[in-house]
């Protein structure tokens, strides 16, 4: 029964990774910041999630647009232990991002992201009273 239990956790373990790597390859202006053999996968979101701060500074949508839908796709595949960290990290940045460019911003960045993780943002936000 042990054994079972090992190779569970391993296959979780295997689809946490297999779900990073597929973030960092599609975007590869975060490899350099985000090194997926050596970084748990607290220290990868908050990698992803520096570099789209910056590129709210820079308001480019596009861009943006693409990387939400990519962590979209990752938090629909993740383990519990990383929405966690996406919830955490990712989620509760991205709102403090957004207020700092003003109510136009985060309505605009609202309509970018996925509905999965636009669920996950209000929920949030709504718990916490902002």
């Amino acid at each position: 029964m042990v054994f079972h239990w090992i190779d569970l956790n391993k296959s979780l373990l295997m689809n946490q990774n297999q779900s990073l790597k597929k973030m960092l390859l599609s975007l590869p202006e975060i490899q350099n910041s985000a090194d997926h053999t050596e970084k748990s996968p607290y220290e990868m979101i908050e990698a992803f999630t520096n570099h789209m701060r910056w590129l709210i500074d820079q308001n480019d949508n596009k861009q943006i647009e693409e990387n939400l839908k990519i962590i979209g796709q990752v938090y629909e595949e993740a383990n519990s232990s990383l929405k966690n960290a996406i919830d955490n990290i990712f989620i509760y940045s991205l709102d403090h991002s957004a207020n700092f460019h003003g109510d136009k911003n985060r309505e605009d960045l609202l309509g970018l992201l996925p509905a999965n993780l636009r669920s996950v943002y209000l929920h949030q936000v709504y718990k916490s009273g902002l």
